[in-house]
């Protein structure tokens, strides 16, 4: 649990800072989370040795990994409480662990050998995220043409 400990602390140093390098190395360590995000792991999972594993005993899968990144939401939103939740629990799962059915556990040789997979929940809130991001992109695109065509 200490591990797990000290990855958010990491994590929470780096994202506290709003200038600009904060911001670019920000934006430098997501890119890396989702190349890691394939093999069960973020960049301070890789540093510390860990790894995201699913209860059906499968690596967990690029879609599944960035599902229980979304539903990590929840335990900030309830003022940190879902990552608290791990320090009392049998199994050191947060609230988003136990909603996405993960175990973080320290990253072994034999670990990269098994199966990835993603649930189909996991894999329909990917398409959606995916779809969202175009749609954004989309609009985003069209907006500056219209300011464009109009004042430009």
């Amino acid at each position: 649990m200490w591990r797990r400990t000290g990855a958010m602390f990491i994590r929470g140093l780096v994202s506290v800072g709003n200038s600009s390098t904060f911001g670019l190395l920000g934006f430098f360590l997501f890119f890396i989370d989702l190349i890691l995000m394939r093999n069960g792991q973020d960049w301070t999972a890789r540093i510390l040795g860990l790894r995201v594993v699913r209860s059906n005993g499968d690596i967990a899968g690029f879609a599944h990994m960035w599902t229980r990144f979304s539903v990590s939401i929840f335990s900030y939103v309830l003022f940190g409480l879902g990552f608290f939740w791990a320090f009392y629990d049998r199994y050191n799962q947060t609230l988003h662990d136990k909603l996405m059915g993960t175990y973080v556990v320290l990253d072994e040789p034999q670990l990269a050998e098994r199966q990835r997979s993603s649930g189909s929940k996991a894999m329909l809130w990917s398409y959606f995220c995916v779809g969202l991001v175009g749609l954004i992109f989309l609009l985003t695109i069209m907006i500056i043409l219209w300011l464009d065509e109009n004042f430009g």
